[in-house]
């Protein structure tokens, strides 16, 4: 799934000047995060020197995504490039039939910074983690867990990360270019949720989530994702799946969507 991502991405950006991705949840016609999409992307196109968002882009996408089968669940694939003073964009639906109940960190990788786009969904962050997600190389419900040279945690290669401790449940600030992902920008914007505090704070890979109580990873189109294993330690899922029923319940994207 990922590589056809990769081909569908580069068949696209040929061509442009750079082009800015973002891949969404569609549920029953509607965005559940669309605001958070359209901060990041505004975001985005301004670190870029693009400009504003174009006029009208907001509603063209809104009408696109009430497809006559929009019962279902999507993932659209939102892409945008930029051709001289033009600004194209695309959007591509994939149904989804299930989405991950939990997910594996099967290793740890380090990209150097220099090799990294500045905290933005677009072609250079892509090419910069492609590499180590090769063909064939990884099943289903895994991913790798990127840290920085001091062993700290940054993010995966498609998702942020967060570990439950007490009543915190923490993720890392962004630094190191990392991805500004949507459903990390929603969690921490709401504070708390049912007794826990959610801040940003370094987590390191050996003190603080080995001996965590719970970790998860996020993104817009899986939601919260409990992680299972680091490794080969495996880890309790128990508080991940709670909160991560909350959520769900609270963005209406319950496995009932799921057919």
């Amino acid at each position: 799934m990922y590589w056809n991502y990769i081909k569908d991405f580069e068949e696209y950006s040929a061509g442009y000047q750079d082009v800015v991705i973002e891949t969404m949840l569609c549920v029953r016609g509607e965005l559940p995060l669309w605001q958070w999409h359209r901060q990041r992307f505004a975001q985005t196109l301004a670190a870029l020197c693009w400009g504003a968002v174009p006029p009208g882009l907001w509603e063209a996408v809104e009408t696109a995504v009430k497809r006559p089968d929009s019962r279902k669940a999507w993932k659209v694939r939102w892409l945008t490039g930029k051709k001289q003073d033009r600004i194209d964009w695309s959007l591509q639906f994939l149904e989804l039939l299930s989405r991950p109940a939990e997910t594996v960190l099967t290793r740890t990788a380090w990209i150097p910074e220099a090799e990294r786009a500045g905290m933005l969904k677009s072609r250079n962050n892509l090419q910069a983690v492609r590499g180590l997600r090769q063909p064939g190389s990884m099943e289903a419900g895994t991913d790798i867990l990127l840290c920085d040279a001091g062993g700290y945690c940054l993010e995966t290669t498609i998702a942020n990360i967060f570990i439950i401790r007490e009543n915190r449940i923490i993720t890392p600030p962004l630094r190191h270019n990392m991805v500004p992902g949507v459903m990390r920008r929603y969690l921490l914007e709401k504070q708390s949720r049912n007794n826990y505090e959610i801040i940003e704070k370094n987590i390191h890979f050996a003190r603080d989530l080995l001996t965590a109580d719970g970790v998860f990873v996020t993104n817009a189109v899986s939601g919260i994702m409990p992680v299972s294993r680091v490794l080969e330690k495996p880890l309790d899922t128990t508080l991940a799946e709670a909160f991560k029923l909350i959520i769900d319940t609270e963005l209406k994207i319950g496995n009932t969507i799921w057919r």
